[in-house]
């Protein structure tokens, strides 16, 4: 099982250095595209605690990204 999580964690840290770079030119972190991506999918305004219940993530590591939204509004 820990060798099986390891991967797993192995894998995310692989995952989130593509998507940082991926989204690099955009002014993105792959954090910030997270929440993007929650608040795109929802088609609505949603709080940081929302935004982290849809993500799986905490409402700290909502806040920032759910902040950067609220100043660039044209992304939806």
């Amino acid at each position: 099982m820990t060798e099986i999580m390891l991967a797993v964690f192995r894998l995310q840290g692989r995952l989130l250095k593509k998507g940082d770079e991926l989204v690099k030119p955009l002014n993105l972190t792959s954090a910030k595209w997270q929440v993007v991506g929650a608040v795109a999918l929802a088609g609505k305004p949603l709080s940081a605690p929302q935004i982290a219940e849809a993500m799986g993530i905490t409402r700290q590591g909502a806040h920032p990204g759910s902040t950067v939204h609220r100043q660039k509004s044209s992304i939806l």
